[in-house]
């Protein structure tokens, strides 16, 4: 049923602090936000943050590895959920969820089967609605079928202990459907900076609404195509655009 109000997937088991539609992240403070941050120019800060890449061996490139190996695997048939885990396990691995305190790092690969099954597979799965679509295409789905699908998702991480942060959920599927950017630190504040500067009017927290808003929003604006880093022959998705140019743009304004 519709209420009205914005309520962040992961709120279910800890409170954060908010303010209007904004996120306050930990550690850091309006006043903060008073300074002049740079242009938000998207090619310009997707090619800074490429450019920490050193060659193709680079933990950067785990998304393309992973999402275009679990794309091929799901599409074949549910014979290789367990290959699909298994890039799904590293790239969390790789960016940075098994240092965080959600138990991934105590989990194994049947965890990570279940997982993949729960999420994508089957009349049932739990990202179900956001599958075979674009980020674009987000902003056409109803907010409450986006938060019905983190929120199922959210509690089958918790009935396996481990706790489904707006991170961690955003990151499973940006690797597993490539439609959704990760919402870590540095692209919370990214965003907060946009919203700061009036650039972006939307919803900052990672819900259904706030999906929606961004998809709307990025969907008005210009984005470069970037082609894969590790073999330069295909593009990367919209919603991998978005969030390394948005990253970047919280991580260069944090300095």
């Amino acid at each position: 049923m519709r209420t009205g109000r914005v309520i962040p997937i992961s709120d279910r088991l800890h409170a954060r602090t908010y303010s209007g539609a904004g996120l306050r992240v930990p550690g850091d403070s309006y006043s903060s936000l008073t300074g002049t941050a740079m242009r938000f120019d998207p090619r310009q800060l997707v090619r800074r943050y490429r450019a920490s890449a050193i060659d193709i061996f680079s933990s950067q490139y785990q998304f393309e590895l992973t999402y275009g190996s679990v794309s091929a695997l799901l599409s074949s048939g549910r014979s290789n959920e367990r290959q699909a885990a298994l890039w799904l396990s590293s790239f969390l691995a790789h960016w940075g969820m098994f240092r965080a305190s959600s138990q991934l790092r105590h989990k194994n690969t049947l965890f990570f089967e279940a997982l993949v099954r729960f999420s994508v597979s089957g009349k049932r799965a739990a990202l179900k609605p956001l599958m075979s679509i674009s980020f674009e295409e987000l902003s056409t789905l109803h907010e409450e079928q986006l938060d019905e699908s983190f929120c199922r998702l959210y509690d089958w991480l918790a009935e396996h202990d481990v706790t489904g942060t707006d991170t961690l959920l955003s990151k499973i599927a940006l690797a597993l459907l490539g439609n959704v950017p990760a919402y870590d630190r540095n692209f919370k504040r990214g965003l907060q900076l946009l919203a700061f500067e009036r650039k972006y009017r939307g919803v900052q927290k990672f819900c259904g609404r706030g999906l929606r808003d961004l998809s709307k929003w990025a969907s008005s604006r210009k984005w470069p195509r970037v082609l894969w880093g590790s073999d330069g022959r295909r593009y990367l998705p919209r919603a991998r655009v978005i969030d390394m140019a948005i990253f970047q743009f919280g991580a260069e304004n944090s300095r």
